[in-house]
């Protein structure tokens, strides 16, 4: 008898357990989509700011501020979306655990999504900064040799 309610509290133990990882690992996802929604807002309005500088000059590289600022805003949706499947992964759990499904048979093709989606959001961001960088760096090298040149023909 004493068996039993041994067993019967080392389940109602795994559970809890069960339950606070899973809240742990929603609150770290949704840290990481909010981080994610700043950095990339961040750069992409920093990219934008470097336009500018650059009119006036022969811009070189068009093509990987183009790339960065779609991998930046491919981040944004990511992060996004996965907030919504987020939402519906819980509305999906709820409803199949209403029905009588146990915990771990209540995951959903939305639950799925969300691990995918952050990691599909980290890459572009990560692509995104390279390439803001490598955009940044080779348009400032190029005008500081454009300022050279018009120095030496002075």
């Amino acid at each position: 008898m004493e068996e039993t309610h041994s067993s019967e509290e080392d389940d109602q133990r795994r559970k809890e357990d069960f339950r606070r990882l899973e809240e742990m690992r929603i609150q770290s996802t949704h840290s990481y989509d909010k981080v994610l929604i700043t950095l990339s807002a961040g750069a992409l309005a920093a990219s934008f700011g470097l336009v500018p500088s650059f009119i006036e000059e022969m811009v070189m590289w068009k093509s990987a501020f183009v790339a960065a600022s779609a991998a930046l805003t491919l981040t944004i949706l990511c992060a996004i979306f996965g907030f919504f499947a987020s939402k519906e992964a819980a509305r999906a759990g709820i409803k199949k655990m209403s029905a009588g499904a146990k915990l771990e048979d209540s995951t959903s093709w939305w639950s799925k999504a969300i691990p995918f989606l952050n990691w599909l959001g980290g890459i572009g961001f990560a692509i995104g900064l390279i390439l803001l960088v490598v955009y940044a760096l080779v348009n400032f090298w190029h005008a500081e040799l454009q300022c050279m040149d018009k120095g030496s023909l002075s």
